[in-house]
């Protein structure tokens, strides 16, 4: 971040704490949130140019113009009631996976590779759609999570499955 002389707080989720905890399943992802804590979009797959709009099929325009109602004019982007409404609660088999992802960056840091893949596999196996878990563990095991064949194949098999990645409808 200094390299990049980011004037802004930046927050690394190390251990996928913020992940956890506001549900995050994919990245780019946007939340906001007021001056008071409270969510008042929940997350949601946006972006902030159209440059790679053919991958993913997301005008930024709609999103950056409702942001500034947001920001200038104090226009609530949604209720509570819909904020609840679009809330993903983790399924146990989401929950388990994240167990064996912390499992597998422990054994990581430990030094023990061999057995963090065997973790790392089985939690993309619990939660196939989480692209935090599925794209870290090809980072954490060297493999590109964005351009490696690991991940293409993961990429395909998410469209094949016309995969429930979350945006607001």
């Amino acid at each position: 971040m200094e390299e990049a002389g980011c004037t802004f707080p930046v927050v690394y989720d190390r251990d996928h704490l913020m992940v956890e905890a506001y549900g995050v399943i994919n990245v780019p992802t946007v939340i906001w949130v007021d001056e008071d804590d409270r969510i008042v979009r929940p997350h949601d797959s946006q972006f902030p140019t159209d440059n790679l709009l053919v991958f993913h099929g997301r005008e930024s325009a709609p999103h950056l113009e409702a942001l500034r109602r947001w920001v200038i004019d104090g226009e609530a982007p949604m209720s509570p009631e819909e904020v609840r409404a679009h809330h993903r609660l983790p399924s146990d088999d989401d929950q388990l996976a994240r167990a064996h992802y912390r499992v597998a960056v422990e054994l990581l840091r430990r030094e023990k590779p061999d057995a963090a893949k065997r973790h790392f596999e089985r939690a993309g196996e619990l939660s196939p759609d989480d692209w935090t878990i599925r794209r870290a563990s090809l980072l954490l095991t060297g493999k590109d999570p964005f351009l490696s064949e690991e991940f293409i194949e993961m990429f395909q098999a998410a469209r094949e499955r016309d995969e429930p990645v979350y945006k607001l409808r």
